[in-house]
C-alpha cells in the first residue's frame, strides 16, 4: 500500500509500506531519503503522535493516508512565577489645579492697562515666564535659574 509523508520545508514523499510495518521502520526510510535523524522525528496522524513500537494497522492507517513528520524542539520551559513585590506602588502626587491660572501672571490696573507680574526667561525668549521662588526665578522649560535682585546670597 502507499502512504504520503508530509515533511516540513520539503516535498511530500510517497512510501510503499505494509500494514504490519512499525513506525520505526518508516522513520528509517524517511532518514534514508531526507537525512533527518530518527531521534528528531515525530510522526503524527489524525492529531495523534505515533509511538515507535506500534504498527500501522494498530492506528488504522490505510491506503493513501497522510502522515506528518514534525521535528523535536529543545526548550519550552515553564512559565515564570508572578513576582510578589514587598513595597507598595509609589503614589503619584496629585497636581493642584487653579482656576483661571493665567490671572496669576498678569495684573489689570484701574486705567485698563495690563502689567506682567512674571519675569520672561532670558534664554527661551518672550512668552515663557519664570516661576517665583523665595530667592530666585526658575524657568520650567529650560531650567534656567536667575537670582532675585535685592537679596543677599
Amino acid at each position: 500500500m502507499q502512504i504520503f509523508v508530509s515533511i516540513p520545508n520539503l516535498n511530500t514523499e510517497v512510501l510503499a509500506v505494509n500494514d504490519n510495518m512499525k513506525i520505526v521502520d518508516i522513520k528509517r526510510i524517511i532518514e534514508e531519503r531526507t537525512s533527518i535523524p530518527v531521534e528528531e522525528q515525530n510522526i503524527v496522524s489524525c492529531n495523534r503522535y505515533l509511538s515507535n513500537e506500534s504498527t500501522l494497522s494498530f492506528y488504522n492507517i490505510t491506503e493513501m493516508c497522510i502522515l506528518t513528520v514534525l521535528f523535536k524542539l529543545v526548550g519550552g520551559g515553564k512559565k515564570k512565577k508572578k513576582k510578589n513585590y514587598t513595597t507598595p506602588k509609589k503614589v503619584k502626587e496629585a497636581r493642584k489645579k487653579t482656576k483661571l491660572g493665567c490671572l496669576t501672571q498678569f495684573k489689570i490696573n484701574k486705567d485698563g492697562t495690563c502689567d506682567v507680574l512674571r519675569k520672561d526667561c532670558p534664554s527661551c525668549g518672550p512668552g515663557i515666564f519664570m516661576s517665583e521662588r523665595e530667592s530666585e526665578h526658575k524657568c520650567g522649560k529650560c531650567h534656567t535659574v536667575v537670582p532675585r535682585k535685592g537679596l543677599r546670597m
